[in-house]
């Protein structure tokens, strides 16, 4: 019998950190970037992160440019 994730998180988990993820928006709109980018600053400016791995599945998402800039 196959359960899948179902099990991994309970949905107050999930709530819980969505939650908190949505608490972030007011801060990606004051620096004037989406909240996409506002993660990935956060981890590349982390000293002991040395290279952020995102799940672009297209090309123009990891234009650095457009990562940065958001040109």
């Amino acid at each position: 019998m196959y359960y899948g994730f179902q099990n991994l998180a309970s949905r107050s988990l999930v709530d819980d950190v969505l939650k908190k993820v949505n608490g972030l928006k007011p801060i990606a709109d004051e620096l004037g970037v989406p909240l996409s980018q506002l993660a990935i600053a956060w981890c590349a400016a982390n000293p002991n992160v040395s290279s952020v791995i995102t799940g672009a599945t297209k090309e123009s998402q990891v234009c650095l440019e457009t990562v940065i800039l958001g040109t």
